[in-house]
This record gives C-alpha cells, sequence and structure tokens, in this order.
C-alpha cells in the first residue's frame, strides 16, 4: 500500500500565537520548527513520501531539508490546505495518506508504523486530541471523508465515517494526543523528559525551566 503523511503548517510568523504570553515570537518560531522537525523524524522511512504544506517558504525549505516533499499552500485555511494536498497525493498515486499536525512532537515511528497497520484492515483510523480534535486521520482511499479540522473534529470524522457506512478504528495513543498549542499543553510536555528536539530547546529557555 502506498502511503503518504501530509503536515500542514502556518507560516512562521502566525505560529503559535497561543503561546505569545510565554514565549517571544522569535522563540516560537524556532518551536514550530523543531515540533516539525520531531515530527519529520518519526514518519521518514515509514510512508512512501512525507507531504508538508505550507505558504512559508522558509518552512517548505525546511521540510526539504530534512526529507519531506514541500507544497505550496494555494488558498489560506486548514481544511482547504488539507483537501488540496489530499488530491495532489492521489494525483502521485497515494492509496492511502495520514494527516498529522506539526505540533505533535512526542510521536514515534511505533505510532504511524500501528495506524498503517491498522488502516489494511478499515478504511479510517483517528486519533485524538486531549481537547476532543484530531491528531491524527489516516484514510484509505485518501478521498474517503472529507477533512474538516476545528473544534470537536474528532466526532465529527467519527460521524462522517458513520454515515459513508465506513469501516474505522479509533487509534489511543497519549503521545499523540497532546499537542503543543497552549501554555498548559507546553508546560505539560515538559514535565517529562523526551528524545526530542522540541524537549531539548523548551528546556533550554531559563524561564520555561522555572515554570516547571
Amino acid at each position: 500500500m502506498r502511503v503518504f503523511t501530509v503536515t500542514p503548517v502556518k507560516p512562521l510568523s502566525k505560529a503559535k500565537a497561543r503561546l505569545s504570553s510565554i514565549l517571544s515570537s522569535e522563540e516560537r518560531r524556532f518551536l514550530t520548527l523543531y515540533m516539525l522537525e520531531d515530527v519529520l523524524k518519526a514518519v521518514k522511512d515509514v510512508v512512501n513520501d512525507a507531504v508538508v504544506i505550507s505558504m512559508d517558504v522558509e518552512i517548505l525549505s525546511f521540510a526539504l531539508k530534512h526529507g519531506a516533499l514541500p507544497l505550496i499552500e494555494v488558498e489560506a485555511g486548514l481544511n482547504q490546505a488539507v483537501g488540496y494536498a489530499v488530491e495532489w497525493c492521489m494525483k502521485q498515486g497515494a492509496e492511502a495518506v495520514v494527516v498529522l499536525p506539526a505540533d505533535v512532537p512526542l510521536i514515534q515511528r511505533e505510532d504511524l508504523l500501528s495506524i498503517i497497520k491498522c488502516l489494511e484492515r478499515v478504511n479510517i483510523v483517528i486519533s485524538p486530541s486531549i481537547n476532543g480534535g484530531t491528531n491524527a486521520l489516516a484514510l484509505r482511499p485518501p478521498n474517503a471523508i472529507k477533512p474538516c479540522y476545528g473544534p470537536r473534529s474528532f466526532k465529527f470524522h467519527l460521524s462522517e465515517a458513520k454515515a459513508k457506512k465506513l469501516s474505522y478504528l479509533v487509534y489511543e495513543s497519549p503521545r499523540i494526543a497532546l499537542d503543543i498549542d497552549s501554555k498548559e499543553e507546553l508546560l505539560r510536555f515538559i514535565e517529562v523528559e523526551s528524545p526530542t528536539r522540541t524537549y531539548e530547546y523548551l528546556r533550554s529557555l531559563q524561564r520555561i525551566r522555572k515554570a516547571t
């Protein structure tokens, strides 16, 4: 089965605005790049191709440097970007796609291998975030359902699978569930040591260390 991953990334100038109370714009920029690096490291050699879609040329250059295929985002908006990237993957021969955010640095290759294994027997694998979102969405075929991210997207994707009578599995993973999008999630992340570039970077910031 030919599998691609799709990872949408906001421009660095807009990245992680909800963390602006504890991180400067430059720190949020580095955090975004390090989290993306951790995600790309996890998918390397597991899928046929990893696609990073963004409007930011620096992100696309960074993705290429780390073994991913850069794809220019032609229409603003998360769902539009994911939809465009999924269509692009299908044109390249993808039989399945796994949509992953760029802010789940704890994800491991074992998680992705397990998701792909599940995908061999079902059409859809969904991994929820802590707050009810969707932090991994695996689709076979890639257009099995239309991704729709936003509040409570996990329930929406489940409902879509049921409405279309498609087989699905829920993949529970504390590593995938924790996305770093708020001060509370960031502090939770650095409470436990991990072999990630993200952890290494955040622990290097003195005031973040003091907060824990």
